[in-house]
């Protein structure tokens, strides 16, 4: 609080020359103000506090939280400002003449520590003191102020007037007490869970984040792997207890956005935002706020998040702690899925903010000490006034005037206003110090101010000590780390990984930007220019975006990488952290795991050909076998005496060609399906690819005896994907219905195959009125199958593919009976 501080120190240095002024009052002026009141009034108030060779002195009008109060020896207000209306809301005619007891003037508790500040001045001999109390406006609003008081004496040492400084510290002293609020809520969070790990840590957040900031409900919640939108908490503080735990769909809920890498935050009308989350009705929840609980690679792992049945205040230093602590259940969550055997790192606090003891004194011409008062003598284990009439010599027990606190005197009492910092009696403190003047101007010794600064010096070390930390850590990490300026696109720091990656030297890289060791144009087609201002953008903007991206080093070799970007503030200027990781060996296992999973697909259609060899014969015994009816029925026509039938010779013709080219398909069809190519997708008719598969598996099904029904759903769009590959899905999901309804069926052996469209997707179904799914076996799965002499490896086969093709393959039991397969395509763009 800068304007607190400085009016503070300001009406300091001006009571220490209220002392000095009033002890060289003389004597015609103590009689004159004892004689003629009136006069008094204007001349001992103006005089002392606006009157002043000091230009400063007069701007104590300009405060409007400062006031001027004078009381007769009696106790009797005879001077009330118009700063002291404005402060405590009384007109000068509605108190003058009366004492502080005589109205509603101090808080009633506080009355007496009042009494006990006026006897202090009044009855020992005190010149100056200080008393922080409470006070009552007139429209009984509480006050929180400060009062400097100061006595004036006659020339017999009697009292003949009390002047007094009012200070309204109130709205610091609010200030102040939120701070401690807060930093008393983050010691008993920290404290609370400092000791705890896992399920513990997560059950004492949750208790002690409700607390200490006074929501009704917190919880902690995991995202589930298998089902990305579902949630389910794994801590729960409800009223005052841990509650059980429960699940819920992200979808229509607060968290949705939590989850998308953002802080989620409604002061009010919470219900009414989210009318779907059932949740909320539940709890009667009116206000939320919530924070994504992120791991180190940037994935969302679930959420931190508040919620209350009133509305909820937003402020800024709440929202920065529930920020700090998902982050640190972040870490607590990843390290419990890991199984890591690190300990939970212990939470560090810094002081929000600190009231700054001060020292208040003044010296002679000489340099001896004529007062000295200031809550800081506590923390120096000295009492006010200890050392009157010691020189700053025997103090500091030296004799050399060059000793920099002596010499900052020696300057202030040449007229110069002087400052340094020293370290004494185990603290360091800011020493300020200016020449004490008399009314006439006259130098009559020097003030000084000091504040204790231990603190701040300690932070400012303990700061030095994190910065020299953070450049450690990033020099020493195993993968390359750059600090990027984002007003002038240059590397600010670089470590050694960084410079082996790209082969240049870290002076070199200093000079250069992200773009300067890039190629033009990103594998994926966007232009590095594009792809570099859209993901800083969203670093600014709060997330942590991870991209691929690709580098050119110095030998013009392009490397593959994982980049994840995070927003640091450093001197007021944004700086983005980017931690890079080669993926080039990453890259080449992809590909060569595609190969192999291209193989295996290749290896299970010839099987499956192998599988249905007597059925594809059949299927093409049929048109062979007509093609040599017709041929003979042609040859027979011709050889027959008589005039030859041509409309007939023509149509057996006729049917000899189709049936040729009939079987021709039959033949493309399955060589195409048996082909070795790698994965093509292309805009497909997808009623041609299920058709096509229903015919492989034709003959299977007539010879078991199973119906297979195939309804295309009208206007079916046209699908982006490899068409063979398609196909050895559906042939796998026939086959294995075929072998269910064989095993076993509620009523005739039936197998349903469908297709219908979903906004940009399609849907294909294989649905079978067999015994249904197995339990407890995983049969996505390699190699694990309920046959007793199958590989296992269809489902699974069909799992890659479908994932490839950017779907799903999912299964389910039936509404009554059977098994329901499921997966999903894409649908193709429309053609330009």
């Amino acid at each position: 609080m800068p304007r607190v501080d400085e009016t503070r120190a300001e009406l300091l240095a001006q009571l220490a020359e209220i002392r000095a002024k009033l002890a060289t009052l003389d004597d015609s002026e103590s009689s004159e103000y004892e004689e003629n009141p009136a006069h008094a009034d204007t001349d001992s108030a103006e005089s002392y506090f606006i009157a002043s060779d000091h230009p400063r002195h007069a701007d104590l009008h300009g405060h409007a939280d400062v006031a001027l109060i004078e009381w007769d020896a009696h106790g009797a207000i005879r001077r009330w400002t118009p700063q002291a209306e404005l402060i405590f809301g009384w007109k000068s005619d509605e108190v003058l003449g009366k004492r502080w007891d005589e109205f509603s003037f101090v808080h009633e508790q506080d009355i007496p520590l009042v009494e006990q500040s006026v006897r202090d001045l009044l009855e020992r001999n005190f010149d100056f003191n200080r008393c922080s109390n409470r006070n009552v406006r007139k429209d009984g609003t509480v006050l929180n102020c400060e009062w400097f008081n100061a006595v004036r004496r006659n020339e017999k040492g009697q009292i003949t007037a009390v002047i007094s400084l009012p200070h309204d510290v109130t709205e610091r002293v609010r200030v102040e007490s939120h701070m401690l609020h807060i930093q008393n809520a983050m010691r008993m969070i920290t404290v609370g869970t400092a000791r705890s790990t896992g399920l513990a840590f997560n059950q004492a957040l949750v208790r002690y984040i409700s607390e200490s900031l006074g929501f009704r409900y917190v919880f902690i919640a995991r995202i589930d792997k298998d089902s990305p939108q579902r949630a389910r908490t794994i801590a729960f503080w409800s009223e005052g207890q841990l509650e059980d735990d429960f699940e819920f769909d992200l979808a229509g809920t607060p968290a949705a956005n939590v989850v998308n890498h953002s802080m989620e935050f409604c002061c009010e009308h919470l219900q009414q935002r989210f009318p779907n989350d059932i949740t909320l009705t539940r709890f009667q929840a009116e206000s939320y706020l919530g924070t994504p609980l992120v791991s180190s690679t940037g994935e969302v792992l679930g959420i931190l998040a508040v919620l209350d049945d009133k509305p909820m205040e937003d402020r800024a230093d709440v929202r920065e702690m529930i920020a700090l602590f998902g982050d640190r259940t972040a870490i607590e969550i990843e390290r419990s899925i890991n199984e890591a055997a690190q300990h939970a790192s212990k939470m560090r606090l810094r002081i929000l903010t600190e009231q700054m003891p001060t020292v208040l004194w003044t010296t002679d011409l000489q340099l001896r000490f004529t007062h000295s008062t200031g809550a800081g003598l506590k923390n120096m284990g000295q009492k006010p006034n200890q050392f009157v009439g010691h020189s700053l010599f025997e103090y500091f027990q030296t004799d050399d005037e060059s000793f920099g606190p002596i010499a900052i005197h020696f300057e202030a009492l040449q007229g110069a206003s002087g400052s340094a910092e020293i370290e004494w009696s185990g603290r360091v403190f800011q020493v300020y110090v200016e020449p004490l003047r008399d009314p006439n101007g006259t130098i009559i010794g020097t003030i000084g101010l000091a504040q204790d600064i231990s603190e701040i010096k300690r932070v400012e070390r303990s700061l030095v000590q994190s910065e020299e930390r953070f450049r450690r850590m990033i020099e020493h990490a195993p993968e390359a780390v750059v600090l990027l300026d984002t007003q002038t696109g240059r590397f600010v720091m670089v470590n050694q990984a960084a410079e082996e990656l790209y082969k240049y030297s870290a002076e070199q890289l200093l000079q250069m930007g992200p773009l300067e060791i890039s190629p033009e144009i990103q594998p994926d087609g966007q232009p590095s220019a594009d792809k570099s201002r859209e993901v800083i953008s969203r670093a600014c903007a709060g997330e942590t975006p991870i991209f691929e991206w690709t580098h050119r080093d110095a030998e013009g070799a392009e490397i593959p990488c994982e980049i994840r970007l995070l927003s640091l503030e450093e001197n007021g200027r944004t700086i983005i952290r980017g931690s890079v990781t080669d993926v080039t060996e990453k890259k080449r296992a992809e590909e060569s795991l595609k190969r192999l999973e291209s193989e295996l697909a290749h290896v299970a259609r010839v099987s499956t050909m192998g599988e249905m060899v007597g059925g594809l014969a059949h299927e093409l015994n049929q048109p062979l076998y007509a093609i040599q009816n017709f041929g003979k029925a042609c040859g027979n026509l011709v050889a027959a005496e008589g005039e030859v039938d041509r409309d007939r010779l023509h149509q057996w013709l006729d049917r000899i060609t189709s049936t040729a080219q009939y079987a021709g398909e039959i033949l493309l069809r399955l060589r195409s399906f048996v082909s070795r190519e790698p994965i093509h997708k292309t805009t497909c008719d997808l009623d041609e690819i299920i058709k096509t598969a229903l015919m492989l598996t034709k003959h299977d099904a007539q010879v078991a005896g199973i119906r297979v029904e195939y309804t295309p759903a009208p206007q079916l769009p046209s699908v982006e994907a490899d068409s063979v590959q398609i196909q050895q899905v559906l042939v796998n999901l026939l086959k294995n219905a075929f072998d269910a309804v064989l095993e076993e069926s509620h009523g005739d052996p039936l197998v349903r195959v469908s297709a219908i469209s979903q906004a940009d997707r399609v849907a294909v179904t294989v649905a079978d009125n067999g015994p249904g799914l197995p339990d407890g076996i995983p049969i996505f799965e390699a190699f694990c199958s309920t046959k007793n002499k199958a590989l296992g490896l269809g489902l699974a086969i069909g799992t890659t593919i479908a994932k490839a093709h950017g779907g799903t393959l999912q299964a389910k039991d039936g509404p009554e009976h059977g098994a329901v397969f499921t997966f999903t395509l894409a649908t193709a763009l429309p053609q330009a």
